[in-house]
């Protein structure tokens, strides 16, 4: 999609402050917590990879698929790759110390309804999902963007089962009333 240099030099920058982020946070172990992870963070990381080197090969070889050039589909993309960082953003700022990148619960944590979580259980969740959807944007190639969020969809969903088995196991009635009022990870759906 065609963005200015000043988009471009923006996404970049946007990117590195975001990975930066990431990796400071995939540091962050609980040790009061029990692991419950179950392979999830691996399945994540490697449906996401997938996802985006299949869409990135999909949007090469696949021209039939392409999307006419357009400024305004490129700042689309652009925009959901920014909302889904910040809103992930957010998410970590927002549960803190408890914001892992491994399933880790304890049963004396806490049910955060604050923040982006008031509104869904799992908006850290919800910004990948926006970021792949901004990414296959920005590749301008529908099969593209159908290939980068089923993949990260799928990731996402094997993670969010097994992060709330976790969560009722070691939260109970807490998180199970919290959770009969919001969506998982897309609002009014699921």
């Amino acid at each position: 999609m065609p963005l200015s240099m000043a988009a471009r030099v923006a996404l970049i920058a946007l990117g590195l402050a975001w990975v930066t982020v990431e990796v400071r946070q995939s540091r962050v172990v609980r040790a009061e917590a029990s692991l419950a992870d179950r392979g999830s963070r691996r399945v994540v990381v490697l449906a996401i990879g997938a996802g985006v080197l299949a869409a990135t090969a999909v949007a090469r070889y696949v021209p039939a698929a392409a999307i006419p050039p357009s400024a305004a589909l490129g700042w689309i993309g652009f925009g959901l790759l920014v909302t889904g960082m910040a809103l992930r953003i957010w998410s970590i700022r927002t549960l803190g110390r408890y914001f892992t990148f491994t399933v880790q619960t304890s049963g004396d944590q806490a049910v955060i309804a604050a923040g982006p979580y008031r509104v869904i259980r799992h908006p850290g969740y919800a910004g990948l999902l926006l970021v792949s959807a901004g990414i296959g944007l920005l590749l301008a190639n529908w099969l593209a963007e159908i290939v980068v969020i089923a993949a990260a969809a799928t990731g996402l969903v094997y993670r969010i089962t097994v992060e709330e088995r976790a969560l009722l196991r070691d939260l109970g009635p807490a998180y199970r009333e919290y959770a009969a009022t919001r969506a998982r990870l897309i609002p009014f759906l699921w």
